[in-house]
Order: structure tokens, then C-alpha cells, then sequence
């Protein structure tokens, strides 16, 4: 039998066998012949591993080496990459900046005026946003004016500033005011707490039949006779003055201190009032008005809601004495046909007096009726010129009975008046909804009066600012 065993990488076979009898050593010799094969095993062992090792260590030294001089060429083709990538994102970096640059110094060259308008827009339409959330909706406007020679030597006018508060309280009732600084004095133009269904707008100035809904309002308002009440302020008003209607009749627009109702319904609309008078420092003015509007027209007025096709008013109002007397009636009547672009406006009112005027000193000059009317055509010219621009021309006329008119402040004093025919031409430009610039020019067709603030012939530029 034989066992044989691999030492290392030589192979050493030490082989045992069973000798026969005849081959058999004696102890000592056996014991000799095992240790100086030990000696040459062991001897041949610590060779080959030396000889191995050194093999070894030299393989690895030349990967080692080979490993090395790849990485550090990688390495450098990595750096002169990351280099040229940066050189270039510089490049590109620094060309954007100077276009981008040169872009702003064009743009705030060509048009500074225009992002300054629409950012100042955005602020304040973002402003009445958080204000209307919290149910107080504050709006308002002032103008500022300039005009041609003129009676008092005065070329710039700044008009009234107003304020207007609208605040709901729930569901059904409300508060409006309007707060009006002209000049050196203040007062409160409109003033009145609204009861209302269905309808929740109460806007201080303007139209009221917007919607359908009735209202029941106590206060100081203006009152809705005839139609020019809608533009009693500059921002609604689409020329620079108002007709004679308003001018003469009116006396500047009626406004009193009472109980109002108005409202609609489907196609008709109402208003009846009862305030002070509005003539006179005592008495009472009791009047109203009835209106129907017919169809609806698919341009928008200005930047008002779209206004009917056809609208049609009839008013009265009374004036009484502290006696319950009647000391005149106005009577009046208006029109509004609006036809694409077109917009056609019309009133006639008459002053029915039952006393003459007489003056402060006891002269009476007789009749004090008057009879006023206007025509006035406003055309949009937006589809032709690619503006808001509207153009207007207005012919109105006022016929006083009485010969003089008495002094507001002093009636001792009188002015010599007559007939006045009056044409008005202008141009309106909305350069956004809260800016509007006015054109007009007026002319009295050689119609005679010594009033000190009457101009026979007059140019105006307005600048009217919304808030």
C-alpha cells in the first residue's frame, strides 16, 4: 500500500510500504532515513516560497506601476476637461448677463411708463382685493386740469378729490358714502344706509339700476331725476363738463338730504325720493323717476357695464315752501340709444316757477321758467385707431325766461344773461381703468352774459385719477 502527499508546487512523494521481510532496517537506521527526509523537504519548501514570494512582489510592482501611470493619465484628461467646461459655461454665463443687461436698459428705455403703470395697477387691484374680503370696498378719484385763456387767469385747476366707502353689514343692509375736498372746504357729498333685496350694490355715485333688486335708503344722495346724475363724477363722465341741463336746471346737480326707494324689475326701473329742498334752504322736494331698458348692447360704455340698447326716462320733482306750498316743478325726460360703437344721449327738462324772481333788493324780473336740452353723440373708436379712445361732440341749449340771473352767495347782486346755444366737441382716452385723459373744447356760438365765470370760448385738457 502507498499514501502520497503534494508539498507546495513540488511534488514529493514519500511512499510507504510494507516492506517484505527481507528489506527491513533496523530501528536506528529507519529513524536516521525518516529525519534526513525531513531536512530535504523542509529545505526544498523555504526555497520555492522564496523563489514564489519574489515572483510575487514583482508582478505586483508592475500592476502597481501600470495602474498608476493609467490613473494619472485619466486624471489629467479629467482636469484639462473640467477646464475647458468651465471656460466655456464663463463664456456663455457672461454673454447672458450682457443680454440680458442690454434687454433691461432697452426695455426701461423704450417703455418705463407702461410696466410702472401696469405694476401700479396690479398693486392697487390686489389692494382693493384684500379690502372688499374684509365687506369695506374704498374707491375714489381727483382730476387735475388745464386750460386755454379764461375769465380766472388760473391755466391749472386741480377739481375735487373724493373718497367713496361701501361697506356690507350681511346680508340685507349696507352703508355708502362719498367724501368730497374741493378746494379749501370738505363736506359729505353722499352719506346713506341701505336696506336692499336681491340686489347688494350700492355704489355712492353712478348708476344704480344695474341690477334687479330694490333698495331703501336713508341719507344724503344724489338724486336719480333725468339721466346726467350717473356721471356726476369724473371718473364716470366721458366729456370734461356736464350739459346745461345739469349746468342751469340743475344747478350743479340735484343732491338732498332724505329718503330714497329705487329698484328693477325685468325691464323697468324706479326711483321716487323725498329730501329737503333742494332750492331752498327751507321746504321739502318730493319727486322720482321711471325708466324702461330695452335689449342689451354687446360694446361696453367707457368701463362701465354695458348699457341697454334703448333706455327710456321720464322724472318729476316738486319743490314746497314750509307751508306745503309748491314753489315750482321740473319736469324732464331722457333718452339713451346705444348701437354697436355708437352711443346717442339725450335730455330736455323744463323749470315750471309759480313765483318770479325777485332779488334781494325787491326787484322783480318776472317769470323765472327755464327750458334746457342736450344732444350728445359719443362714438368708440377702438376698432379703427387700436386705442380706448372715444370721440364725442355735444350740442345743448338753455332758455331763461328772466333776463338776469341772481348772485348765488349775494342775492343783491344780479348778471345779465340771455339764451345760450353751446356746442362741445373732445376726445376721451382710457389708458386703463384708473386713468383717463380728456380733450375738449367748447364754444357758446357769441351767446351773452356778464357772469364772471362764463366762457364764451374755452379749452381743457383733464388728467382724471381712479382709485
Amino acid at each position: 500500500m502507498f499514501y502520497c502527499q503534494p508539498i507546495q508546487n513540488i511534488q514529493i512523494l514519500i511512499c510507504y510500504r510494507f516492506l517484505p521481510a527481507r528489506f527491513v532496517f533496523r530501528k536506528r537506521q529507519w529513524q536516521s532515513l525518516f529525519i534526513l527526509s525531513l531536512l530535504l523537504l523542509t529545505s526544498v519548501e523555504i526555497y520555492a516560497k522564496e523563489n514564489n514570494d519574489e515572483h510575487i512582489r514583482k508582478v505586483l510592482e508592475q500592476l502597481l506601476q501600470t495602474k498608476s501611470n493609467e490613473k494619472d493619465q485619466k486624471i489629467a484628461q479629467l482636469e484639462a476637461r473640467i477646464t475647458k467646461l468651465e471656460n466655456m459655461l464663463q463664456a456663455k454665463t457672461s454673454a447672458s448677463s450682457g443680454l440680458l443687461h442690454e434687454k433691461q436698459i432697452t426695455d426701461n428705455r423704450e417703455k418705463p411708463e407702461n410696466t410702472l403703470v401696469t405694476e401700479l395697477a396690479a398693486q392697487v387691484a390686489q389692494l382693493h382685493q384684500d379690502i372688499s374680503q374684509q365687506g369695506l370696498d374704498i374707491t375714489g378719484f381727483f382730476d387735475v386740469s388745464a386750460r386755454t385763456e379764461n375769465k380766472a387767469e388760473q391755466t391749472f385747476n386741480l377739481g375735487a378729490f373724493e373718497i367713496d366707502l361701501e361697506y356690507a353689514y350681511g346680508d340685507h343692509f349696507a352703508v355708502s358714502s362719498a367724501l368730497v375736498w374741493d378746494g379749501d372746504s370738505a363736506e359729505i357729498g353722499v352719506a346713506v344706509i341701505d336696506f336692499h333685496q336681491f340686489d347688494d350694490g350700492i355704489p355712492a355715485r353712478g348708476r344704480i339700476f344695474s341690477n334687479q333688486g330694490f333698495h331703501i335708503q336713508a341719507g344724503r344722495f344724489d338724486l336719480p331725476f333725468s339721466a346726467d346724475y350717473q356721471f356726476f363724477a369724473a371718473p364716470d363722465r366721458i366729456t370734461v363738463s356736464a350739459p346745461l341741463t345739469t349746468e342751469r336746471i340743475q344747478q350743479g346737480g340735484f343732491n338732498g338730504d332724505g329718503l330714497r326707494f329705487y329698484g328693477s324689475w325685468d325691464v323697468f326701473n324706479y326711483a321716487v325720493f323725498w329730501t329737503n329742498s333742494i332750492y331752498e334752504d327751507q321746504g321739502m322736494s318730493i319727486g322720482g323717476r321711471a325708466g324702461v331698458s330695452l335689449g342689451k348692447n354687446q360694446f361696453r360704455l367707457h368701463h362701465q357695464e354695458s348699457p341697454s340698447i334703448l333706455e327710456l326716462g321720464l322724472s318729476y320733482l316738486t319743490d314746497l315752501d314750509g307751508n306745503q306750498n309748491i314753489r315750482s316743478s321740473v319736469y324732464a325726460a331722457d333718452m339713451s340709444f346705444n348701437y354697436r360703437a355708437l352711443n346717442l344721449l339725450g335730455e330736455v327738462a323744463f323749470l315750471d316757477s309759480r313765483k318770479d324772481l325777485i332779488d334781494g333788493n325787491g326787484t322783480n324780473f318776472g317769470s323765472n321758467n327755464q327750458l334746457a336740452y342736450h344732444l350728445t353723440l359719443i362714438t368708440e373708436l377702438e376698432s379703427l385707431v387700436h386705442y380706448p379712445i372715444h370721440a364725442y361732440v355735444r350740442y345743448d341749449n338753455w332758455r331763461p325766461d328772466a333776463s338776469v340771473v341772481i348772485d348765488g352767495d349775494d342775492d343783491t347782486i344780479t348778471y345779465t344773461v340771455g339764451d345760450i346755444n353751446r356746442i362741445t366737441v373732445g376726445l376721451n382716452y382710457s389708458m386703463n381703468d384708473y386713468l383717463q385723459l380728456k380733450f375738449e373744447y367748447t364754444d357758446t356760438l357769441d351767446a351773452k352774459s356778464t357772469e364772471p365765470d362764463f366762457e364764451d370760448q374755452l379749452g381743457t385738457v383733464q388728467l382724471v385719477v381712479a382709485f
